[in-house]
């Protein structure tokens, strides 16, 4: 009996708001074969970015919302559900603990990926996990310290800052965000 080993990415980030870049980004490493499945993981107490503006649960339903079409995408509250701060390394062993089966690729920016060096045990996260970056089409392969794959795509120039002030200002982000997060963004009186 042959064992299937299945390929997940891991798709970390604030996600205040998930946005259309975000999808757009998950679609694109989905059909292109890279990985069976993708986890959207959203960031519980990060220490090298400021706190998130909405609440984890908030940003856990946002993506909850965003993904509901795809069988393929799934959220996760490992790192919300910590009470302590949140490091990617501790996200992938604890997965890694509940399924050794299965082969773990973290998604990155590439702005992200110079920056993994600095993460909390970065090595360790290296040699457990796959590195992908995703770049836009224009953007160089960058020098890195590591192995990786880099794939090049059309990106948005979509920002969930933006989205945040736009709100704030009253504008719609109808076509910044799924219409389910943008109604629920009203509904909860978000980003005010």
């Amino acid at each position: 009996m042959t064992l299937t080993v299945k390929r997940i990415g891991l798709y970390g980030g604030s996600f205040d708001p998930v946005h259309n870049g975000h999808l757009a980004v998950a679609n694109f490493v989905l059909n292109n074969s890279m990985v069976d499945q993708i986890i959207f993981i959203p960031v519980g107490k990060p220490w090298q970015k400021l706190p998130p503006v909405a609440s984890g649960r908030q940003r856990k339903e946002m993506l909850e919302l965003a993904t509901t079409s795809n069988s393929n995408f799934v959220v996760s509250s490992i790192e919300i559900e910590r009470s302590k701060t949140t490091y990617t390394i501790d996200t992938v062993e604890e997965l890694l603990q509940q399924d050794p089966n299965q082969e773990i690729f973290l998604l990155l920016g590439k702005d992200t990926a110079e920056t993994l060096d600095t993460w909390h045990r970065a090595s360790d996260l290296k040699l457990k996990t796959k590195i992908l970056v995703v770049a836009r089409e224009s953007d160089e392969i960058p020098m890195l310290s590591y192995d990786f794959e880099f794939l090049r795509m059309p990106l948005t120039n979509i920002s969930s800052s933006e989205i945040r002030e736009a709100v704030f200002k009253g504008l719609s982000v109808s076509d910044l965000v799924p219409a389910a997060v943008s109604q629920y963004i009203f509904d909860q009186k978000l980003y005010k």
